[in-house]
């Protein structure tokens, strides 16, 4: 056992205190060796890449597709579905934000995300069909991307620094010994010849990280069931999925397997070179990093900018830095430190990276230009000459409306979304896809959200309440926008809403006008939100039980009104129904009578507004599952504030943007009237 293992918290934290990093790992040795200024950058100042590679969101996403697959067949038995993995994959791949995509020449972000979902859906298909690969070998699955940070042993010598690892997948094979699988998605395999080089680092360190691990009195009953793991890891698997189909028809799955056996102590020794000489740079306050300047992995732009920082600017530019990482680079000595660059003109400085051609597609300098300035230049990349007409400052965006250059198609400039958005400097933008009229012109619009200092709220006070509408708020023209449940077109609304969004504060707002028009409320809230504790004389459910009996009971209300020829004024809210209907009593065998709380609803959905009542569905999200096109044909007005993800936004609008929205009210709404989603904000009620 490493000797470090066995100080207390106070002495691990003094010896610590020696060191500008907490922890080395098997990637932090590789970046070193391979380009110390990029070690630097990452692990000591902590400025990580801004923009990743296609390759590399292709391999994140599989992994995360992965990372489920195994959970679940670890824990339940499971084996996910395809449709369940590539759903992941989409969902990872529309969370990047445009400014973290990596531009190729010549290809949008738009064809670069839809090159990584082609890929990803050809990874697990593969992987899928070739899955036995990984379970005829697996017994148990012990592990599935754990973290582990342990004092090691290296080298037959106790490193001074905790070793941070994470294993795709630890298990105990079908005769008892303990392996590990290591997963990757690659555009070309890794040659035979070239794994043991390639891998040797990673394969020695988990063999003796994992060592420390069950050295723990925690993992003692996993060793006494499987005895053999005292004798270390047996076997590492390492598999690699191809992106592009084989020709010759072979797996596409390629399992290279490395039993370090009687060769561990060179691999040890190999590693420990690479160990021992960061553990002698990270505690040395003089070292200088260098810049390997043919390293074709680092945005050379992006290094040059961090040289720059350091030496311009010193310790003061870098916040992030923790106190320890202050205190021991202060005693640095000065010319280390900073340099007479820092007495250099601006001007200079960028002159010099354009120079040098290390200026970076991500890091070009635009801030002298205007933000309708670089949507044009942008455009003009791709060959579309585009004019800004007008600039209209909304309440949680600004619009910018386009004149689109002769012989230019304005239905295209919607494939350079992500672009833009990268230009602007937002994660993402939001472009109409219909043409919108302004002073009886057509325009192509931009919505480029607003900083949350500089964007505009909306209240409105008791007076404004009443009507033959509920008002709901105003688009970015200053347009009013409500909902009138009487119009046979409207008769029922969805409402969706991701936490932050201000989903409850529009339902509020809605609730208070429904009462003031004299409408009959009742409210669904199986959450208890804190938004509805203030109504007085409002019926309010919150228990599942009473929450299907009062719908059930409402359903032969409605039949009763039919019956009587007489119609009523109510408006039920039911927040969060999409979470309620997958909790609901499943249907009873033998009784056919019997009707589900989704069933119930859709029954009112589908007939109740010839008696005048009324439903608004409200939910962080709906899936299709959920919300099915023929349910959701009878929900025509649809609120839509910020979702997590385009697919969200698809179920509910038909088409992607609310993910895109800047939370607070900040909502799309469509009715049979609109011809497409409109952006508004959505009031919040005056106290």
């Amino acid at each position: 056992m490493n000797q470090y293992s066995a100080l207390s918290e106070a002495d691990k934290k003094d010896l610590l205190d020696n060191y500008l990093i907490e922890h080395f790992s098997i990637s932090a040795i590789n970046e070193f060796i391979s380009n110390e200024k990029a070690f630097e950058k990452k692990y000591i100042f902590k400025i990580y890449d801004q923009t990743s590679g296609l390759s590399q969101i292709i391999g994140s996403a599989y992994h995360k597709a992965l990372e489920e697959y195994f959970i679940s067949y670890k824990e339940e038995g499971i084996q996910t579905t395809f449709d369940a993995l590539v759903m992941i994959c989409y969902e990872y791949i529309e969370s990047i934000p445009a400014t973290n995509w990596r531009p190729q020449v010549k290809k949008t972000i738009e064809e670069l995300k839809a090159e990584a979902i082609k890929r990803v859906n050809f990874l697990i298909k593969s992987f899928l069909a070739e899955v036995d690969t990984y379970l005829s070998d697996i017994q148990e699955i012990l592990f599935v991307e754990k973290s582990f940070t342990e004092f090691v042993t290296l080298d037959g010598i106790d490193l001074p620094l905790p070793f941070k690892f994470k294993m795709d997948i630890g298990y105990i094979d079908k005769e008892g010994y303990l392996c590990v699988s290591d997963h990757k998605a690659k555009k070309n395999y890794t040659k035979e010849e070239d794994v043991n080089m390639d891998c040797a680092n990673q394969s020695i360190g988990y063999a003796v990280g994992l060592k420390s691990v069950f050295e723990r009195e925690e993992y003692a009953g996993l060793v006494k069931k499987y005895p053999k793991i005292k004798e270390g890891i047996k076997r590492f698997n390492y598999y690699e999925n191809k992106y592009s189909k084989n020709m010759d028809g072979s797996s596409q799955i390629k399992r290279i397997s490395i039993d370090i056996g009687d060769s561990s102590q060179m691999y040890e020794a190999m590693l420990f070179d690479g160990v021992w000489r960061v553990l002698r740079a990270v505690q040395d306050l003089d070292y200088v990093y260098l810049m390997n300047k043919n390293d074709y992995f680092q945005d050379k732009g992006e290094m040059v900018d961090f040289w720059v920082k350091t030496r311009v600017e010193g310790l003061e530019g870098f916040p992030q830095l923790n106190a320890k990482q202050k205190r021991i680079m202060g005693r640095r000595r000065k010319d280390l430190r900073t340099s007479s660059i820092s007495k250099i003109p601006k001007a200079a400085i960028t002159a010099f990276k354009e120079q040098t051609k290390f200026v970076s597609y991500n890091t070009e300098d635009m801030s002298a230009l205007s933000t309708q300035e670089r949507i044009v230049q942008r455009l003009k990349t791709f060959g579309y000459m585009v004019n800004v007409a007008h600039v209209v400052h909304g309440y949680s965006c600004d619009t910018y409306l386009l004149e689109i250059g002769a012989g230019m198609q304005s239905k295209k400039i919607y494939n350079y979304r992500m672009d833009i958005a990268q230009a602007v400097g937002k994660a993402d933008v939001r472009i109409a896809k219909g043409l919108l009229t302004y002073d009886n012109f057509p325009y192509v619009a931009i919505e480029v959200n607003n900083d949350q200092e500089s964007r505009r709220f909306l209240s409105i006070d008791e007076s404004g309440l009443s009507g033959d509408s509920l008002p709901i708020g105003r688009d970015n023209f200053e347009n009013p926008i409500s909902w009138a449940p009487s119009n046979p077109s409207t008769p029922h609304m969805l409402v969706a809403g991701a936490s932050g969004s201000g989903k409850s504060i529009a339902l509020k707002t809605m609730i208070e006008a429904a009462i003031a028009q004299g409408y009959e409320v009742t409210i669904i809230d199986p959450k208890r939100d804190e938004h509805f504790k203030a109504f007085s004389g409002v019926t309010i459910y919150h228990e599942m039980e009473d929450i299907e009996l009062f719908l059930e009971i409402k359903v032969e209300e409605m039949d009763a009104i039919y019956k009587s020829g007489s119609k009523t004024k109510q408006i039920i809210f039911f927040d969060e129904a999409s979470d309620c209907f997958t909790r609901q009593t499943a249907k009873k065998k033998g009784v056919d009578e019997f009707r589900t709380l989704q069933q119930n609803t859709l029954l009112l959905a589908q007939k109740a507004r010839s008696a005048g009542i009324h439903l608004v569905l409200a939910s962080q999200r709906f899936s299709v599952k959920v919300l099915s096109g023929d349910a959701k044909a009878n929900f025509p007005a649809r609120l839509c504030l910020t979702v997590t993800s385009g697919v969200d936004s698809k179920v509910m609008l038909d088409e992607i943007g609310a993910e895109a929205l800047n939370g607070k009210g900040d909502a799309l709404y469509r009715t049979p009237e609109l011809s497409e989603p409109v952006r508004i904000q959505t009031y919040m009620l005056k106290d």
